[in-house]
Order: structure tokens, then sequence, then C-alpha cells
């Protein structure tokens, strides 16, 4: 089952658990824990038994696992979201 994400503006894409190890490792995790949050992150999805789940709830749920991993980390991730958020309302 491919699981569909509904983003902000409505549309939806395929979840990619590789998105978002690219977004932790940008927010400052090392390769190794960036994959394993990914990998933590795609079975979160899947135990939802979900075929829809919000982009938000994916968010949230990568930060409290951001947290855990690396403070700074999520705290990077968080002002770059909040600048995003910023920047789609303007």
């Amino acid at each position: 089952m491919v699981i569909q994400v509904i983003k902000r503006d409505g549309t939806t894409e395929s979840f990619a658990a590789k998105k978002i190890v690219r977004v932790v490792k940008a927010a400052g995790l090392e390769p190794p824990a960036a994959v394993a949050l990914g990998g933590r992150v795609d079975s979160w999805v899947k135990s939802l038994g979900k075929d829809q789940v919000t982009s938000r709830e994916i968010r949230d749920q990568v930060l409290t696992q951001l947290r855990q991993a690396n403070p700074h980390a999520a705290n990077l991730f968080e002002w770059y979201e909040k600048t995003k958020d910023h920047n789609n309302h303007l």
C-alpha cells in the first residue's frame, strides 16, 4: 500500500522516507542517525494503518524523533519549518 501525504496546499504525493532522511541530514544529523530516524518515521507512518497522512503529522513526528536524537538539530529543523511557514504566508 502506498501511503499518500496530504500537503498544506491540499495536493498529495507518495510518502518517501528518503525525504525525511535528506531533511534531517540538512538539520545536522550524521547520515547513519538520519537513516535510522527516517526508518522510525517510516515505521510510525505505516503503524497508523491509514492510506493518507498529513504533512503536519509527519513534521510533528520528525520533530519528536529529532528532539530525542539531537536537540540542536531539532531546533534547526523547527526554525526552518517556521521560516518556511512564514514565507508561504507572505
